[in-house]
């Protein structure tokens, strides 16, 4: 199953050796070579409960996920002893650096504390906070203590407590407009503040895992290529010969998807899409929505302009000057190169002149 996820879905650009290599890594930090080849059986039968657990987590890691990977309720219809077991293999897989997003339900108290950050939504998929959580759950308690939330008590189950905090516990009731609350808070424009390096973080995560497949590509940046083909890069004249001819072809002109290439989801309740994304628009200048006022099934373009994919590989027109000049600088550092190698190896020289004459 692990095997088969991988060759499928693995880029074909990936030889079957390096997916079945790849495969053979993930069992082992599992730690399933023991039924590695055993059959999965029915209920009852076959592999256990939590071995199919850890069967499904494999299945998903086989695809080699670049950014993140997703489990959907991980420990659901598990006892705490197996539930336990699987977070330490969640644990594991962190600390070799995948980025793992949870969907939890019902956790225990000592489940709750083993997750490093929370994003807590209210119905409609508003937001109600999402940051650090913090030892004991000090960060996040301290969060909703500020916006009159009763005092998480010591011992107390916080994912039970907020519930209950929010109005969404049986019986409980909250005055509090929570959603608005968390926009208004210190912690939301922190969070925005922190957007712009995220993204360029992913970008440059993503730009060195697929480095070594484009370093021959002359659309390929100098941050996507290992060390000794960034000095390639700079002394290159293909690098300033395109970045002229694109920067001067394409500047300025609007870019629009393939129906492939939009990326489509349902906004929030009661919100248009224009409503949606909108804001995101206009900070990030570039995208458009190709179905404003609708409230589902909306399709969205993260480029509007080919300006946004110029910058993404470096090519500036205000540098066109620059590289028309530094291709006549090749061109007329190549004559005078030939001529003084021919000079050097073809013409006579000291004793042999003095002969030839």
């Amino acid at each position: 199953m692990v095997g088969r996820g991988a060759i499928l879905r693995q880029p074909a650009s990936v030889s079957r050796k390096e997916k079945v290599a790849y495969v053979d890594e993930v069992i082992k930090l599992l730690g399933m070579e023991a039924y590695a080849d055993a059959v999965v059986g029915v209920p009852g039968e076959g592999l256990s409960v939590e071995q199919r657990k850890r069967l499904t987590i494999g299945a998903e890691l086989a695809a080699k996920p670049q950014l993140l990977l997703f489990l959907d309720e991980p420990t659901s219809g598990l006892d705490s002893q197996t539930s336990w077991s699987i977070l330490n293999l969640i644990d594991t897989l962190t600390k070799h650096g995948q980025a793992i997003l949870c969907t939890i339900h019902q956790p225990s108290a000592m489940l709750f504390q083993r997750f490093d950050r929370l994003l807590f939504l209210a119905k409609g998929g508003k937001t109600i906070y999402f940051g650090d959580i913090g030892e004991d759950s000090e960060i996040l308690s301290s969060y909703f203590e500020r916006n009159r939330a009763a005092r998480l008590e010591p011992g107390e189950n916080p994912a039970e407590w907020m519930l209950d905090m929010i109005g969404a516990a049986p019986g409980s009731l909250s005055d509090v407009d929570w959603p608005k609350v968390w926009r208004e808070s210190a912690e939301h424009a922190k969070v925005k503040k922190n957007l712009p390096h995220l993204r360029e973080t992913l970008s440059l995560q993503h730009r060195e895992e697929t480095g070594p497949n484009t370093y021959t590509d002359v659309l390929a940046t100098k941050d996507a290529l290992p060390g000794f083909w960034v000095f390639m890069y700079r002394v290159s004249l293909f690098t300033y010969l395109v970045s002229a001819i694109l920067s001067k072809g394409l500047l300025g002109a609007d870019a629009i998807c393939e129906k492939v290439e939009y990326l489509t989801f349902n906004p929030p309740f009661n919100q248009t899409y224009s409503e949606c994304l909108t804001p995101y628009i206009d900070m990030v200048h570039s995208g458009y929505v190709e179905n404003l006022g609708a409230t589902s099934d909306c399709s969205f373009c993260s480029v509007s302009k080919t300006d946004t994919f110029l910058a993404a590989i470096g090519s500036n027109f205000d540098h066109a000057w620059q590289n028309f000049g530094l291709m006549w600088v090749y061109i007329a550092f190549n004559i005078a190169g030939a001529v003084f190698i021919y000079w050097l190896a073809r013409v006579p020289k000291g004793k042999r002149a003095s002969s030839a004459t």
